[in-house]
């Protein structure tokens, strides 16, 4: 008898993933190089390593990249400048790492937005989406747009351009959009809304419809300059650059299924002030994430909160010799160790890349930025996976996606077709195999947390002995 998609898996695997691993981590500069015009690099986990990879080039004016890099479900990265490309407004871009192969892909003009400050996601759909914060139908000095690029066709479409109507919508959103698992994305203004505060909105997809689901305010938070994330509880997460008790910004929760808004740190200098990115949950299941300013020496905190007690911690005081100003947000490795960087301090003041590992609150300065190799980086690290987009169909459109994730308890795994015949092949960070499902048949796959460590899995859907679709599976408590 078939398998089908949607059932429940039980896995047995090991309990103890807690291995010595050396990701090979990704990350842009938005000045320095060999052009003076910001630097792609990598660098391994232990801080070996480090290899100046692209500089931007782009005449008469600079490339500035900020945010991350993003891998798609093809193996490459995305990612946008704020000021390359024929305007000067930015520059949606591909990048192989396996060539160094840089590819131009959207030229932001003004109308279809401007001057990008973040990155790109892949939803279920398997398409990108982004946004800008400038631009729109009225021209560059508009409040911004949400795009979405098809990978296989190079399309571009420009979705819904903001309009910052008090009773509409907000406009300027500066982070990522996140897809939760109602299927719709989300994301945040800096400002609009009715308190021109800047706002919490959501876009169905299949309808193109934006929808205005909170407005902020000064008490409760205002202008956010990261994203949103979607815990294993369900509820999102955010943070506010300003407002609040102190007016030095907030930590909240918002649940899409009741519309419920809550407050839940303010920040207070002395525990850290005016966070620019966003959350994350690790694997133990806390929040991490870094505030700019603040904390003992003003230039910065790494700290974690618990979203099961709502208790806050500071972790970790930036200073001028080991890093200040962070302008994005960590990340979680599959040596378990966070990751991040700040955009000034360190030996040459050009920033640093960090490692800290949650389990000893051991932060180390793994490497000082310079130059001529990247200086200023303002965004977030990627880990690279060499194995997505490896060996796939040539002519496949498959895309596999998994939400929630992290997750706890259950999570659900999507595919774009119906499969026949496929094979599903779980991994630990052994690379071993620790489970196989043959004769899948349909297009969603549920996954029940049932005697699952807490950890990171790698997921292979394969269709005649080649790979056609890849994925990481985290676990949580």
């Amino acid at each position: 008898m078939k398998t089908k998609l949607f059932f429940t898996i039980c896995l047995f695997v090991i309990s103890t993933i807690s291995i010595a691993q050396n990701p090979e981590l990704w990350g842009m500069t938005q000045s320095g190089g060999a052009n003076s015009r910001g630097a792609i690099f990598k660098i391994n986990g232990d801080g070996t390593g480090f290899s100046l990879q692209y500089s931007f080039i782009n005449t008469g004016s600079s490339g500035q990249p900020k945010g991350n890099l993003f891998q798609a479900n093809d193996g490459k990265f995305y990612g946008m400048n704020q000021l390359s490309g024929s305007a000067g407004k930015g520059q949606l871009f591909r990048f192989n790492p396996s060539t160094n192969v840089y590819s131009p892909l959207i030229d932001f003009v003004g109308p279809n937005g401007a001057s990008p400050t973040a990155s790109v996601m892949q939803a279920t759909n398997g398409k990108l989406y982004g946004m800008a914060p400038l631009g729109g139908t009225g021209g560059f000095y508009q409040w911004g747009d949400i795009f979405s690029f098809s990978i296989p066709d190079s399309q571009f479409v420009d979705l819904y351009n903001f309009s910052c109507t008090s009773t509409v919508d907000g406009g300027e959103p500066f982070g990522n959009l996140i897809q939760a698992t109602n299927g719709k994305l989300y994301g945040m203004t800096s400002f609009g809304g009715i308190n021109s505060s800047g706002v919490i909105f959501s876009f169905d997809i299949p309808t193109s419809t934006c929808t205005k689901v909170f407005d902020l305010n000064s008490a409760l938070g205002e202008e956010p300059l990261g994203s949103l994330i979607q815990a294993n509880n369900g509820k999102l997460y955010g943070m506010t650059s300003r407002g609040g008790a102190n007016n030095f910004g907030v930590i909240f929760s918002f649940d899409f299924s009741s519309g419920s808004y809550t407050k839940l740190l303010d920040f207070n200098n002395a525990n850290g002030k005016s966070p620019h990115g966003s959350l994350i949950q690790a694997t133990n299941g806390k929040l991490y994430g870094m505030t700019q300013r603040g904390g003992s020496d003003s230039v910065g905190v790494i700290f974690t909160f618990d979203i099961s007690s709502n208790t806050y911690a500071k972790l970790y005081d930036f200073d001028t010799t080991n890093g200040k100003w962070p302008n994005g947000s960590l990340m979680q490795a599959s040596n378990g160790k966070l990751y991040g960087m700040t955009g000034y301090g360190g030996s040459n003041n050009y920033g640093v890349v960090f490692s800290f590992d949650p389990t000893t609150n051991n932060f180390t300065n793994l490497f000082s930025c310079n130059y001529p190799t990247g200086a200023i980086p303002n965004g977030d690290l990627t880990e690279y996976n060499p194995t997505v987009g490896i060996n796939e169909i040539s002519n496949s459109t498959i895309d596999l996606n998994v939400f929630p994730n992290p997750f706890s308890s259950e999570t659900i795994l999507k595919v774009n077709k119906n499969l026949k015949d496929a094979t599903l092949i779980i991994y630990n960070l052994f690379g071993q195999e620790t489970k196989r499902l043959t004769a899948i048949s349909g297009s969603e796959l549920k996954i029940k947390r049932e005697n699952l460590s807490i950890g990171i899995y790698f997921i292979r859907l394969s269709d005649e002995s080649k790979v056609i679709a890849t994925s990481k599976l985290i676990i949580t408590n």
